[in-house]
């Protein structure tokens, strides 16, 4: 019998290293900051199905944004600095995808699931197509839930 210890993050992710364990944790407490930045989304399973959407505000987005690509260690090209709202469905989003980073990925997921005009909806579908979508803004009702 061979006896295994692991380490177990907050989010239920096992590491072999208790230094690997605590970097994974200080990524996943940093990401939640960033993010916490952002109007909270509704637990309404109508949300998912375009029922609606939550207002963001496009300067906090951008960085927040700014800070998940600095956390990927991507280079901030000139573009992305001047209108990193308007990158979001583009290279950047490809490399945190490709990096395997489920936790950079879902936090970039959410600027996926914004429009042009920073409602963020439960798809990416409806913010590509935001007309498909239920014209109810569900942003207080989220912060209802929040709190």
């Amino acid at each position: 019998m061979k006896r295994i210890i692991q380490f177990v993050a907050c989010d239920g992710s096992k590491f072999n290293s208790e230094s690997d364990c605590v970097k994974h944790e200080n990524k996943i407490h940093e990401i939640k900051k960033i993010m916490s930045t952002l109007n909270q989304i509704t637990s309404e399973c109508d949300f998912l199905n375009g029922g609606g959407y939550v207002m963001q505000d496009i300067p906090t987005v951008e960085k927040a944004m700014v800070r998940i690509a600095e956390m990927a260690g991507i280079e901030k090209k000139p573009e992305f600095i001047n209108n990193p709202f308007s990158c979001r469905f583009g290279i950047i989003g490809r490399i945190i995808d490709d990096s395997g980073d489920r936790d950079l990925w879902r936090a970039w997921g959410r600027f996926m699931n914004m429009d042009y005009i920073g409602r963020e909806w439960g798809q990416r579908y409806y913010a590509q197509n935001p007309e498909q979508g239920r014209q109810k803004d569900l942003t207080n009702r989220a912060l209802k839930e929040t709190a």
